[in-house]
């Protein structure tokens, strides 16, 4: 049973009143399409605002666009000449280029204790992205400099304190263990597999990762790793899991997907066979008119030359 990274008393709510929301009013589309209120879709909220399946589906490559450690701290980042760009995308959060980093802000819910227990904990895929957004701000705010610029930038909740980010901190590193040979009991939950995956690097180079859309996925299996990864994310939620036909429609990509890779793999070796034939074919006619072609003439050349020395 997943539980929240924080004991209760840890709790922070930028808003005591009851009565003030944790959460925006809408969500969904920033490109003017129709949004959401949060009342109708508590969860797809949620899903919207913390898994980033655009990253998952390359996740195996991650390590060409950086390495598998936490993020530089937010004064760090200031040093190497960094602008803090504001997203609420978790897709492009940490991702960096030509001097300018993207940093999602920390979400308000994410610090009260209620919200995990009501709604975080009781999905895995929300528990593990919800640690996982959590996890690279204890990076980020590991100084009181960096709370400071963290509050500059709008990162962190209205009246957080450093004392109580603190804390918070504390109690998330002793929630998990990194070292999976460790010998402390009771046994803690392992890092690296109860946090999002996209989460076990910290920052990631936006160009490189474009080279990797680029160079790994050709454009149809592109959109058909997309729609796989949204399949699972939609399969690990209740109210999908409730939806015969989401559930006919998950079936189906299934099918096509292994359709697609079958093909794939019984056309490629043929397409190269036939590309190597055609190559063959062509040099050894590019030979014999080159080559034939040039000893006629050298022959008919010497024909000539020993005519006019007859002469």
């Amino acid at each position: 049973m997943n539980s929240p990274p924080f004991l209760e008393e840890r709790s922070f709510r930028p808003y005591p009143s009851a009565g003030l929301p944790l959460y925006p009013p809408t969500f969904g589309p920033v490109t003017g399409e129709k949004r959401t209120r949060i009342q109708d879709d508590l969860q797809g909220f949620f899903e919207a605002d913390l898994l980033t399946p655009s990253i998952n589906i390359i996740h195996k490559h991650l390590w060409l666009a950086g390495v598998s450690q936490p993020a530089h701290p937010l004064h760090v980042q200031l040093l190497l000449k960094r602008s803090i760009l504001v997203v609420e995308n978790p897709n492009s959060h940490l991702l960096f280029d030509a001097g300018a980093i993207c940093t999602k802000p920390l979400p308000s819910y994410l610090l009260d204790h209620a919200v995990w227990t009501t709604q975080l904990c009781r999905n895995a895929e929300l528990h593990k992205s919800a640690c996982g957004l959590l996890h690279p701000y204890t990076w980020l705010i590991n100084h009181e400099s960096d709370m400071r610029i963290a509050k500059a930038r709008g990162l962190v909740p209205n009246g957080l304190a450093w004392a109580a980010w603190a804390c918070i901190v504390y109690d998330f590193l002793d929630h998990f263990d990194d070292d999976a040979n460790a010998s402390t009991l009771p046994k803690r939950p392992l890092l690296n597999t109860h946090i999002n995956p996209r989460f076990l690097y910290g920052e990631l180079h936006h160009s490189r990762l474009a080279a990797i859309y680029r160079l790994t996925l050709p454009p149809p299996l592109r959109l058909a790793a997309a729609l796989r990864a949204h399949t699972r994310v939609g399969l690990a939620t209740a109210r999908l899991q409730r939806s015969a036909a989401f559930q006919k429609a998950a079936e189906v990509m299934a099918v096509l997907s292994l359709v697609a890779v079958a093909v794939a793999v019984a056309v490629l070796p043929v397409v190269w066979v036939v590309l190597g034939l055609v190559k063959v074919v062509f040099m050894t006619d590019v030979g014999r008119r080159f080559g034939g072609g040039g000893r006629g003439r050298g022959g008919g050349r010497g024909g000539r030359g020993g005519r006019g020395g007859g002469v």
